[in-house]
Protein backbone atom coordinates (compact mmCIF):
# COMPACT_ATOMS: atom_id res chain seq x y z
CA UNK A 1 0.00 0.00 0.00
CA UNK A 2 1.54 3.50 -0.67
CA UNK A 3 1.34 6.26 1.76
CA UNK A 4 -2.11 7.96 0.02
CA UNK A 5 -3.88 5.12 -0.12
CA UNK A 6 -2.58 4.79 3.21
CA UNK A 7 -3.31 8.31 4.63
CA UNK A 8 -6.97 8.15 2.83
CA UNK A 9 -8.08 4.85 4.88
CA UNK A 10 -6.68 7.12 7.87
CA UNK A 11 -8.49 9.71 7.24
CA UNK A 12 -11.55 7.97 6.54
CA UNK A 13 -11.31 6.02 9.93
CA UNK A 14 -10.89 9.18 11.48
CA UNK A 15 -14.02 10.73 9.95
CA UNK A 16 -16.01 6.71 10.86
CA UNK A 17 -15.10 7.81 14.50
CA UNK A 18 -16.51 11.62 14.67
CA UNK A 19 -19.29 10.73 13.26
CA UNK A 20 -20.10 7.90 15.68
CA UNK A 21 -18.91 9.61 18.33
CA UNK A 22 -21.32 12.71 17.29
CA UNK A 23 -24.24 10.51 17.25
CA UNK A 24 -23.58 9.07 20.30
CA UNK A 25 -22.82 12.20 22.01
CA UNK A 26 -26.34 13.76 20.64
CA UNK A 27 -28.59 11.40 20.09
CA UNK A 28 -28.44 9.30 22.72
CA UNK A 29 -27.13 12.34 25.33
CA UNK A 30 -23.97 10.47 26.61
CA UNK A 31 -21.08 12.71 27.69
CA UNK A 32 -17.91 12.40 26.17
CA UNK A 33 -16.22 9.78 28.49
CA UNK A 34 -19.12 7.25 27.71
CA UNK A 35 -18.75 7.52 24.22
CA UNK A 36 -15.06 7.02 24.85
CA UNK A 37 -16.30 3.62 26.67
CA UNK A 38 -18.27 2.64 24.42
CA UNK A 39 -16.34 3.32 21.11
CA UNK A 40 -13.54 1.44 22.72
CA UNK A 41 -15.52 -1.82 23.77
CA UNK A 42 -16.76 -1.89 20.09
CA UNK A 43 -13.66 -1.34 18.56
CA UNK A 44 -12.18 -4.49 21.24
CA UNK A 45 -15.08 -6.78 20.07
CA UNK A 46 -14.41 -5.73 16.25
CA UNK A 47 -10.57 -7.03 16.93
CA UNK A 48 -12.07 -10.32 19.10
CA UNK A 49 -14.23 -11.50 16.24
CA UNK A 50 -11.50 -10.96 13.43
CA UNK A 51 -9.11 -13.30 15.65
CA UNK A 52 -11.89 -15.72 16.03
CA UNK A 53 -12.60 -15.71 12.61
CA UNK A 54 -9.11 -16.26 11.45
CA UNK A 55 -8.78 -19.28 14.43
CA UNK A 56 -11.94 -20.26 13.09
CA UNK A 57 -10.49 -20.53 9.33
CA UNK A 58 -7.18 -22.39 11.09
CA UNK A 59 -8.53 -24.97 12.70
CA UNK A 60 -10.89 -25.56 9.48
CA UNK A 61 -7.70 -25.89 7.66
CA UNK A 62 -6.11 -28.14 10.50
CA UNK A 63 -9.53 -30.55 10.78
CA UNK A 64 -9.92 -31.11 6.67
CA UNK A 65 -6.05 -31.73 7.15
CA UNK A 66 -6.41 -34.41 10.23
CA UNK A 67 -9.32 -35.64 8.21
CA UNK A 68 -7.71 -36.69 5.26
CA UNK A 69 -4.85 -37.86 6.90
CA UNK A 70 -7.30 -39.96 9.06
CA UNK A 71 -8.82 -41.79 5.76
CA UNK A 72 -5.44 -42.42 4.18
CA UNK A 73 -4.71 -44.65 7.26
CA UNK A 74 -7.69 -46.25 7.82
CA UNK A 75 -7.32 -47.35 3.72
CA UNK A 76 -3.91 -48.32 4.44
CA UNK A 77 -5.08 -50.21 7.56
CA UNK A 78 -7.75 -51.65 5.64
CA UNK A 79 -5.70 -52.60 3.06
CA UNK A 80 -3.01 -54.32 5.46
CA UNK A 81 -6.09 -56.30 7.09
CA UNK A 82 -7.32 -57.58 3.73
CA UNK A 83 -3.61 -58.84 2.59
CA UNK A 84 -3.00 -60.46 5.94
CA UNK A 85 -6.39 -62.97 5.53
Amino acid sequence: MDNESTSNMLEEADAAYERSFQRLKEDLGLDEEAVEVILNLRNQVTVLQARMHRLESTLEIYQMGYGSRLTSYRQVFYEADWEDI
